[in-house]
């Protein structure tokens, strides 16, 4: 799944735990400040993903699908 929602993430990827963000094996995430970053990254390795970054995307793997 790639995500590229100009600031929204933080409600969406919220809007996840605990259900349909488990079920996604591969998210690729744009972010667009640090403020999004300290937010959403927290909340996905608290979720089970692996995260790493390339550029300015983040590849973020859930760990029980991958």
């Amino acid at each position: 799944m790639k995500m590229d929602i100009e600031g929204a993430e933080v409600q969406v990827l919220k809007s996840g735990v605990g259900g349909w963000l488990r079920h996604i094996k591969v998210l690729l995430l744009e972010t667009h400040g640090q403020e999004i970053e300290d937010a959403v990254l927290p909340l996905l390795k608290q979720e089970g993903f692996s995260i790493r970054r390339h550029r300015n995307v983040w590849y973020c793997f859930n760990k029980q699908l991958v």
